[in-house]
């Protein structure tokens, strides 16, 4: 991957307007070779059957479904829909696109976790603070 804008090589009509705005958002950003591309043509549909199967979801009343013995159970959708959003991070680490905000999060929980061990030591062992 290469910082700078790349050829757009289109996007289906099918996509969900995230996934197109993922795909807009990246490849201004970045030039993908054609692997990567393929990479992020599948996190775009991807997203957009994430977004279809949470619209499904949400319109319905209840997330429950008769199972083949007749048993309450959770709709299949809420299984396919977590194992669909770990596909997604999978496919978007691949790309390795640095995450500016990831690292701001991560320095300020750092600092608020080293601070909260120091307080803790601080009344473990007796000093003033």
């Amino acid at each position: 991957m290469v910082a700078g804008k790349s050829k757009q090589w289109g996007k289906p009509k099918r996509w969900s307007a995230n996934a197109r705005a993922m795909w807009d958002e990246h490849n201004a950003r970045y030039e993908f070779n054609p692997a990567e591309t393929q990479i992020l043509r599948a996190a775009c549909d991807t997203l957009t059957v994430i977004d279809r199967l949470t619209v499904l979801l949400f319109d319905q009343e209840d997330w429950e479904v008769v199972g083949s013995a007749g048993q309450k159970a959770l709709d299949p959708k809420l299984v396919e829909l977590r194992m669909l959003r770990g596909s997604l991070a999978t496919l978007l680490d691949k790309l390795k696109i640095p995450n500016d905000d990831a690292a701001t999060v991560s320095n300020e929980r750092a600092t608020q976790a080293r601070a909260a061990a120091q307080s803790r030591w601080k009344v473990a062992h007796g000093a003033a603070s």
